[in-house]
């Protein structure tokens, strides 16, 4: 087996972060990286699930077969189970690579004192500048600012290519636990 992914996007689909990434930076890194790489970047995110597809299965596959995590920090991204997981299992990888550059944060939004240790110890790109997700926001000369931050975020991810280890069915896989569900709610009929 092989890498299957070069970039697994980690992110909060909830609220402003998944409108943004959906918008705006998933479009951009896809189009940066396919001129800043040797090769067609082979780009791994969840809306790349297809219906049907046990979709935590999906994630836990893909993360282990994926060169980079791209991890879009915010509070929320913080709080997630799943996203501190996807996080979490590249962050062990990095210590069993001897400390090998895996991880390329993006931060949304948030002040990295208030971020995890594991996090606030690996440089980001901090984009809270073009934390927009405005219809309009695509039109404006932030824009290109925005651009040029996403081009060198993709000049570095090319660059580390090289230099990723290369793939290994050992290294550990963190799983997420799940909880119970939530008890159901019945509403009297008046």
């Amino acid at each position: 087996m092989s890498y299957e992914y070069d970039i697994f996007v980690s992110y909060t689909r909830a609220g402003v972060a998944g409108d943004w990434v959906r918008n705006y930076f998933h479009g951009e890194l896809r189009g940066w990286l396919e001129e800043t790489m040797e090769t067609p970047p082979r780009i791994f995110w969840d809306r790349d699930i297809e219906t049907g597809q046990n979709w935590p299965q999906k994630l836990q596959d893909a993360l282990a077969r994926s060169r980079f995590l791209v991890p879009v920090f915010t509070h929320t991204y913080f709080r997630s189970r799943w996203c501190m997981s996807e996080f979490d299992t590249m962050a062990a990888r990095c210590e069993d690579a001897g400390d090998a550059a895996l991880i390329f944060p993006v931060r949304f939004h948030g002040d990295r004192a208030q971020f995890p240790e594991r996090a606030r110890s690996i440089q980001d790109t901090d984009m809270r500048d073009w934390a927009y997700t405005t219809r309009g926001f695509a039109d404006t000369s932030k824009y290109l600012d925005f651009v040029d931050a996403v081009k060198a975020l993709c000049q570095a991810i090319a660059a580390a290519v090289p230099h990723a280890p290369a793939w290994s069915a050992d290294w550990p896989t963190l799983q997420v636990t799940p909880t119970a569900p939530a008890p159901m709610v019945v509403v009297p009929r008046l």
